[in-house]
């Protein structure tokens, strides 16, 4: 198995690798990163494609089609157990009001933006959807299938308020939503849609990971440092869209400041849909200032921080160089790190 070790930031550029040719006008099969629908252009603006209630694309009659008798109540606290998966998902510190996905809605723009998908479970058989609404709409359901007009499995998420604080530009606070589903095929297509009865938003392809040991090859983009050129940023996201890659490492320093709501709106109105249809994995860079934001806005492996993770036959090791204190890299990390390589 090879071994990649990514410590944020990196200038920004696109790199595909690992045994793919790094052509451009891929073939046909690659083309399902590409369809669906957009989450381009500016903040809090009304999207296209949004699903409403009763559409026949989201299928009740399917296996987990009872889903409304499966509701989670209450407080998830400072970590979760997502129903279909081996293992619990931390709530970043300084969110507040961590709570199981209703089906209530907002009136400002209760339409799923921002939707990204990662991994924290395995590569080659799950998913995790991150988005965001307006305050009050704490539908927090992902739908799946493997036909996009037919979305008819479902697994409910958490949801909390992430800032707490109105800035002024923004219309609200953002309500944060995260749904994770386990138990995939590897090597196969999904199509998503992330909501709730009253409004699913887009359909999205995701393709997930080879069996973890495969030497297929695959294709992935890396990129980084887009600080607060998110103009410049949308553009090498349209570039990184036309080789298809499987998935994405951004490197750091997506924002200028990892505190800033208005920021990380740019960054992910920049990133467009790509980011729905390949799962992208992030290294905290010293702009992002282990700000709640980060945390919050991301899902990913172990402490988010520090982690490491398979795809196919390489092995992927992320530390952060500037986390505080800063004597943490020869401590913890460098721990981590000696007891991630010897397994």
């Amino acid at each position: 198995m090879r071994c990649a070790l990514f410590l944020g930031a990196a200038l920004c550029a696109v790199a595909c690798g690992h045994a793919a040719p790094a052509t451009e006008n891929p073939d046909a099969s690659a083309k399902d990163h590409r369809d669906g629908g957009t989450d381009a252009g500016p903040p809090f603006v009304g999207r296209p494609g949004d699903l409403g209630a009763h559409s026949s694309i989201i299928d009740h009659s399917g296996l987990n089609g009872g889903l409304r008798g499966a509701l989670q109540h209450g407080s998830a606290g400072d970590a979760w157990q997502p129903t279909t998966c081996n293992g619990t998902v931390p709530v970043a510190t300084g969110v507040s009001g961590a709570t199981w996905g209703e089906d209530t809605y907002g009136t400002t723009d209760r339409s799923p933006h921002a939707v990204h998908a990662s991994w924290r479970f395995a590569t080659d058989s799950s998913l995790a959807a991150i988005w965001e609404t307006d305050r009050g709409t704490h539908a927090t359901f992902l739908a799946f299938g493997t036909s996009p007009t037919r979305l008819d499995h479902f697994v409910q998420g958490v949801t909390f308020v992430n800032p707490d604080i109105d800035y002024g530009v923004l219309p609200y606070p953002v309500l944060v939503h995260e749904a994770h589903v386990c138990g995939l095929t590897a090597d196969t297509t999904y199509y998503y849609a992330v909501g709730g009865d009253g409004w699913y938003g887009n359909v999205y392809s995701v393709k997930t990971g080879p069996a973890v040991g495969s030497t297929a090859p695959f294709r992935f983009a890396v990129a980084g440092d887009s600080n607060a050129f998110y103009t410049l940023f949308a553009q090498v996201a349209s570039k990184v869209a036309t080789y298809a890659p499987d998935w994405m490492l951004f490197t750091g320093d997506l924002v200028n400041s990892g505190f800033s709501q208005i920021e990380w709106e740019q960054w992910f109105a920049g990133a467009g849909s790509l980011i729905a249809h390949v799962p992208t994995m992030t290294v905290h860079g010293n702009h992002e200032d282990m700000a709640t934001g980060y945390f919050a806005l991301f899902a990913l492996p172990g402490i988010e921080e520090i982690y490491s993770f398979d795809y196919g036959n390489a092995h992927f090791v992320v530390l952060n160089d500037s986390p505080r204190p800063g004597e943490e890299l020869t401590g913890r990390q460098a721990a981590f790190l000696d007891a991630d390589l010897t397994a």
